[in-house]
């Protein structure tokens, strides 16, 4: 699966939800935008991928949006796909409680287990 494969819905949600690993643990290092750069590749292209995330700053200003929108993404190859992009990114660097409690709340509302 890819972003292509992603309704409009899921890639935005998609998008805040990098948006909030990234900021979780209050640094936005090298480590992390080089993953981000190897995961877009990976889904179809980098550019794509940063456009995403840039269209869900618009869509969502804040937080609340973002989860929101989360819960609505229901397709599980779309939710496997998402918290397998988030937690990479948590990896880049060492995963830190912020970011483990991102990925764990975006479990838990899904329904999915570790």
């Amino acid at each position: 699966m890819n972003l292509a494969d992603l309704t409009a819905e899921e890639k935005l949600a998609l998008g805040g939800l990098v948006r909030l690993i990234v900021r979780a643990d209050g640094a936005f290092s090298e480590l992390e935008e080089a993953r981000i750069d190897r995961i877009g590749d990976e889904l179809g292209g980098r550019d794509a991928f940063w456009k995403v995330i840039s269209d869900s700053a618009q869509a969502f200003p804040d937080e609340q949006g973002i989860r929101t929108a989360t819960l609505k993404v229901t397709r599980p190859e779309a939710r496997e796909l998402i918290l397998g992009v988030i937690a990479g990114i948590a990896a880049a660097d060492t995963i830190s409680p912020a970011e483990m409690g991102l990925i764990d709340a975006v479990r838990a509302a899904w329904g999915v287990s570790a």
